[in-house]
């Protein structure tokens, strides 16, 4: 097949896109086609170039080459590049890497789940990945599926010499210090003498099997990748930030405003189609309404709830800080100079008081209970000691903390009524600001609180008027690029 047919069999590809998913059309129009004999497959790499080998894609039909084409640019477009050194850091084992890269499959599988017919044969599903790691579970983070798969992986710890038997792992009937070939032998010093070929020293005083020796797949460790039995997609470094051979030099624009610019033509396109009765089923989907939000948070980023929780807090505080309070118990100044004037009331300041109150019933899950740790550890550091109160529809916990940890048990698991709590806290502490942490599934004072009241919310419910609610999400979830 000459050049021009295969940039014509790329053009099929993308016109696949536009009939499925036409509001991704502007954004996959503008990857920069480059031909790599011998590549084995399609990648994209971070800066919107698409690699494609043509005597592989000439083994795929048109719907799958425009699956693939969907595939590679999702990993892009939802900054898989920019969020894998942060999993596992700049220098990953090639499992490691493996193992990211079918967590990031399964995000972009069910993303695209309404045509996986069209996938190619042997690539990564929802139900092949459960099937292997059954804990597993739909609408996970990247996060959560890695650490699943990466820990499924690890086994008890296999002899470090090489056994004989009917299955793998499975020891002979040969006594340990047997010399035959491929079993070791105690030497003089009472350690274990590796068989020629078999085990070299690493020069750290660790054994290492050589190149030639066959090792377990599923170890994951060094230079091993298991043999899971997937087919993988792509590979270009949009999935995981790190530059591959073939791929051309860094493109600096591509950050700084192309991106954007193709990510807005997919907002706007997406908007007219809304408007367009016959293209209507085709933006209702899963798609198209999760990349909708990922688009919006991405052009638009909200702030982060937790920096917004904390100011929030910190100007609370500052409306009460040095508050005046004028009492007899505090010589005025002007007394000192004045010793037979009438008694003059003095000035006392006051630093802010604070109280956290904790929604432990049962709506409460154990995400949402973490975020309440989050937020008496990270919400209230400028204001030191803290009562920290717990209760569903009771008081289950009174104490003061200066730190919390990870682990720390809260009390309840019952009805919910955090008027009860609020009404303790006021009777007992009078606190100028009230933090409290709840799913808002509760009934409300039917009064203001005397000091200020935040809410941080575990969930997008109702507050009252008077209070400030600040959202912090109870889970992690797929509503924003971080979290994708």
């Amino acid at each position: 097949m000459s050049q021009v047919e295969t940039v014509d069999l790329i053009t099929q590809f993308r016109m696949m896109v536009y009939e499925h998913f036409p509001y991704l059309a502007p954004y996959v129009y503008s990857l920069t086609p480059v031909e790599r004999p011998g590549l084995g497959t399609m990648a994209v790499d971070k800066y919107g170039r698409m690699y494609y080998d043509p005597a592989w894609c000439e083994t795929l039909t048109l719907e799958q080459g425009g699956y693939v084409v969907v595939h590679e640019a999702l990993h892009l477009i939802l900054r898989h590049c920019h969020r894998a050194p942060g999993i596992y850091g700049d220098h990953p084992t090639p499992q490691e890497a493996r193992d990211l890269n079918i967590a990031m499959d399964v995000v972009v599988w069910e993303f695209m789940e309404a045509i996986a017919k069209m996938a190619p044969e042997g690539g990564v599903t929802f139900d092949n990945v459960k099937a292997k790691w059954p804990a597993v579970e739909r609408n996970m983070t990247i996060e959560q599926l890695y650490h699943i798969i990466s820990e499924g992986r690890k086994q008890p710890p296999k002899p470090d010499f090489p056994v004989h038997g009917d299955d793998f792992g499975q020891k002979s009937d040969e006594p340990a210090d047997s010399t035959e070939e491929g079993n070791q032998k105690p030497n003089g010093d009472g350690e274990q003498e590796p068989p020629d070929g078999d085990q070299k020293d690493d020069g750290k005083g660790r054994s290492k099997v050589s190149e030639d020796q066959p090792q377990d797949s599923d170890s994951g460790s060094g230079d091993e990748v298991a043999d899971d039995g997937f087919e993988p997609i792509g590979g270009g470094s949009a999935a995981d930030g790190k530059p591959r051979d073939y791929e051309e030099e860094p493109d600096g624009n591509w950050d700084g405003f192309k991106e954007d610019r193709l990510l807005e033509a997919v907002e706007q396109k997406m908007e007219e189609l809304e408007e367009d009765s016959e293209w209507r089923h085709h933006v209702n989907g899963t798609l198209a309404a999760g990349l909708k939000r990922l688009i919006k948070n991405k052009l638009r980023p909200q702030p982060n709830p937790w920096d917004q929780l904390r100011a929030t807090v910190a100007r609370c505080a500052a409306n009460h800080k040095g508050a005046p309070d004028y009492t007899y118990q505090r010589k005025n100044r002007r007394q000192y100079a004045h010793p037979d004037m009438p008694l003059l009331k003095g000035v006392k300041k006051y630093m802010p008081k604070a109280v956290v109150v904790v929604d432990t019933s049962g709506s409460m899950t154990a995400g949402c209970l973490r975020k309440a740790i989050q937020v008496i550890r990270d919400g209230l550091k400028a204001i030191g000691e803290v009562p920290v109160i717990t209760a569903d529809a009771r008081i289950g916990q009174d104490m003061k903390v200066r730190t919390i940890p990870d682990d720390f048990e809260f009390v309840g698991g019952g009805g919910t009524d955090m008027r009860i709590p609020l009404a303790h806290s006021e009777k007992e502490y009078a606190p100028d600001v009230t933090i409290l942490v709840t799913d808002t599934y509760t009934p409300w004072p039917d009064q203001p609180l005397k000091g200020q009241l935040i809410v941080a919310a575990t969930q997008d419910g109702s507050v009252p008027s008077w209070a400030t609610k600040v959202l912090i999400p109870n889970d992690p979830n797929k509503e924003s690029l971080d979290d994708a």
